[in-house]
């Protein structure tokens, strides 16, 4: 809904402008920063407009809804009723920029024309995607599950998992691709709040090639279908790993996965799940155990007690354990290492400390079959 009044907002400010000056096309807005003050969200970006003649069309790259509106322009200011709404404050063939009630600034890039794109962006089958870009790549699960806070059904959920150094980040971020008089653009968040745009240019294969529209960066940017290994391949995986329990032997590794912490910073917190929070200690201390059944159920535990269960499954990369529904961070299990009677795991976890004080950790285990 706050999408859809944004919009109408900005159509009827829109409504004033861009006889004067060569607009014609698509425009998305990549960067909106308030004009007065710090504020460091970007509540405008992915808003989406395209000038036709004497009519503005307007959507948002998160929502199905267009609108469109009567076009007129007067020099560089927007007006609507007589009352100044907006300001242009720079144009040419790669950006524009304009200022909305004096308030918000707001940076525009156009979508580059005559990209054909022969195949469907259909996401509903293909969930494992690697995201390159410029050196470096994170792995994308691309769900259909609407985002949490949300009820725009264009704004998907998306656990994104990437590596540097010392440790190991998963985060949950939204994702959409929207596709409209054959541009095709696809985006996905950056700390929940920042979002990263991209237009198609080609999809071949099991490739997506894309332009970034949000940092101008001119390295290439590739969404490429994560393989998957044969069924019998599963099957192998799934045998050693089903009907043991699979104890701690030793904690090879922990870093906090959260930038910027150091590995010994608590973080204090009242969560709902907090009496499902592991013991750091129990982790120090050699204390977690596994279980996978052969009916796809596990439990782990903290000596003899189970603190979590459910169900489970292979990936179809089989390099990780799932669990239950795999909407959250700490629903992944990776596994390194695998042999007929021990295992190197490393997973995400929040480690209640003592009050209401908890520590995020990406750790490794080495694990043997008791």
């Amino acid at each position: 809904m706050k999408i859809i009044l944004t919009l109408i907002l900005l159509a009827l400010g829109m409504a004033s402008y861009a006889q004067s000056v060569d607009m014609e096309g698509y425009w998305v807005a990549v960067k909106s920063k308030p004009i007065k003050n710090k504020w460091p969200i970007s509540p405008m970006d992915g808003l989406v407009i395209g000038f036709k003649g004497k009519q503005v069309e307007m959507r948002h790259v998160y929502s199905d809804s267009i609108f469109k509106f009567p076009l007129k322009i007067k020099k560089e200011k927007m007006f609507f009723q007589d009352s100044l709404f907006g300001k242009l404050k720079h144009l040419d063939s790669d950006s524009m920029l304009i200022d909305f009630d004096g308030k918000m600034r707001v940076k525009f890039k156009p979508l580059a024309k005559g990209w054909t794109i022969d195949e469907s962006l259909d996401f509903n089958e293909s969930t494992d995607w690697i995201f390159s870009y410029n050196g470096h790549e994170k792995r994308l699960k691309l769900l259909q599950k609407p985002w949490f806070y949300s009820s725009d059904t264009g704004m998907k959920l998306c656990i994104v998992q990437w590596s540097r150094e010392k440790y190991r980040s998963v985060n949950m971020e939204k994702w959409n691709v929207i596709s409209f008089n054959n541009y095709h653009l696809f985006i996905k968040s950056t700390g929940q709040f920042e979002d990263e745009i991209y237009q198609v240019k080609s999809y071949l294969g099991d490739t997506i090639l894309l332009k970034d529209l949000t940092y101008s960066d001119t390295s290439e940017v590739r969404l490429v279908k994560e393989k998957s290994i044969s069924q019998s391949e599963k099957e192998g995986i799934i045998r050693k790993l089903q009907n043991k329990k699979w104890n701690t032997y030793h904690l090879i590794s922990k870093a906090t996965s959260m930038i910027g912490a150091s590995d010994e910073e608590e973080i204090t917190g009242f969560y709902v799940m907090d009496t499902t929070l592991l013991k750091k200690e129990s982790l120090e201390n050699n204390r977690l155990s596994f279980v996978f059944t052969d009916s796809f159920t596990y439990k782990i535990y903290e000596d003899d007690t189970v603190v979590r269960s459910g169900n489970w499954r292979l990936s179809n990369n089989g390099a990780q354990i799932i669990l239950d529904a795999g909407y959250m961070p700490y629903d992944y299990i990776d596994i390194i290492k695998i042999q007929s009677d021990s295992i190197t795991i490393g997973k995400n976890d929040e480690f209640h400390v003592d009050g209401n004080s908890f520590i995020e950790y990406y750790y490794r285990l080495r694990l043997k079959k008791e």
